[in-house]
């Protein structure tokens, strides 16, 4: 606050605000949920307070009672009701005339996660904290193009995951027994680039390279026991997109999109089949390819259209050292792989000014070659649909 107010009056303010009120349902693999809603705020303020730098801390809060079938994909702990609220620091220097302009940020996350209805909020076993710091030059020397090197860190801790962990019926994996298994520190370095390709066309790739240590997280041995090593992963992704705008009609115009990506998770950790008395080396090893199309419909006033969304995506991921099993649990040869596809559609419509209505639905299937699912869904379909209002300022 002391380094704001040197500038008293001189400082120019920005504020934004963005409301979503929404309510709708879901169903995965043939059973309906409950009918729910979800809520998100963003408030933030955009402050040049010189010619040199520029200041917006960030808040944004969220409750979801109402999944999304995009987060339905892997099946995995389905959670009836999740809160998710962030603050976060970013200040912006540069020079006047410079193509150099340096971001430092910082900010912190609370995600509270609740498994049943009847399960009390901040008591439960995934809640988690995560603290980040971080920095990034960008480099703009002409406006066609840019480009951006960041560097991140994060700690993230979940508070309550060792003192319920005796409650977990059938207990845990053995890999996450104990206190503070779930903690990490995570470095991460990026670099990516975006041009401008002329009449409204643009392009943009990024890379990114992610390693993260589980420092209390001990290696299985090929007995079933826990070394004195701890766990490591290392996540390299790369995702690229081209937005192409087609020819106006009127009032009407038409945007295309293309995304390409690819992921490679490379863990030093296994896993451990009791019942079948197995070690799994490089469990959690997978590779992922993914391509998403997708179409945006504006219609009337620049500032205020009504948009029409169409997407669809499709994704496929291999776990090279996870051998298939059949549906008895038996081991078989191959290794697992999973397909999965996402189609979705979306309605904004201005009723009043910065007040919209909003109609959201999406359909997912996954289909996989493994067998034995009785303890984790890979082949399933997931639906969901919202609607509500949107109020941005």
């Amino acid at each position: 606050m002391l380094f704001i107010a040197q500038w008293g009056s001189a400082i120019e303010v920005e504020p934004i605000c963005s409301l979503r009120l929404l309510g709708g349902g879901h169903s995965f693999a043939g059973q309906r949920g409950a009918f729910s809603g979800n809520a998100s705020l963003l408030l933030a303020t955009a402050m040049r307070v010189s010619e040199r730098w520029a200041l917006l801390p960030i808040v944004a809060s969220s409750y979801q009672g109402a999944k999304q079938a995009s987060e339905l994909a892997g099946a995995g702990t389905l959670f009836q009701e999740e809160m998710d609220h962030k603050g976060k620091f970013l200040a912006v220097y540069s020079r006047p005339g410079s193509p150099w302009s340096i971001k430092p940020s910082l900010g912190y996350r609370v995600q509270l996660l609740k498994e049943t209805k009847d399960e009390s909020w901040t008591k439960g076993l995934f809640d988690n904290h995560t603290l980040g710091l971080g920095v990034e030059a960008e480099w703009a020397r002409r406006e066609s193009f840019s480009a951006r090197f960041a560097y991140d860190y994060a700690y993230s801790f979940f508070p309550n995951h060792a003192s319920l962990e005796s409650q977990a019926p059938g207990g845990l994996s053995r890999d996450f027994t104990g206190a503070g298994v779930l903690d990490s520190h995570s470095n991460m370095g990026s670099v990516s680039a975006a041009w401008d390709l002329g009449a409204g066309a643009e392009a943009e790739t990024s890379l990114r390279l992610t390693q993260q240590l589980y420092g209390d997280q001990h290696l299985l041995t090929p007995s079933g026991l826990l070394s004195g090593d701890t766990r490591e992963d290392f996540r390299t992704s790369w995702k690229g997109g081209v937005r192409l705008p087609l020819r106006p009609t009127g009032d009407w115009r038409v945007s295309a999109s293309l995304e390409l990506s690819a992921e490679n998770l490379a863990s030093n950790q296994g896993s451990y089949d009791a019942r079948r008395v197995r070690h799994l080396p490089g469990f959690y090893n997978y590779g992922q390819l993914s391509a998403s199309p997708g179409l945006r419909v504006f219609h009337g006033e620049e500032r205020r259209p009504l948009v029409l969304s169409l997407m669809g995506s499709w994704s496929w991921r291999r776990y090279p050292y996870r051998p298939v099993q059949d549906s008895y649990g038996a081991y078989q040869g191959a290794s697992l792989r999973q397909h999965t596809w996402l189609f979705g559609a979306s309605l904004s419509y201005p009723v009043a000014r910065r007040v919209s209505l909003l109609f959201d639905a999406k359909l997912l299937r996954a289909h996989t070659n493994q067998g034995y699912q009785a303890l984790y869904r890979y082949d399933y379909s997931a639906t969901n649909y919202l609607f509500g209002f949107s109020y941005d300022y």
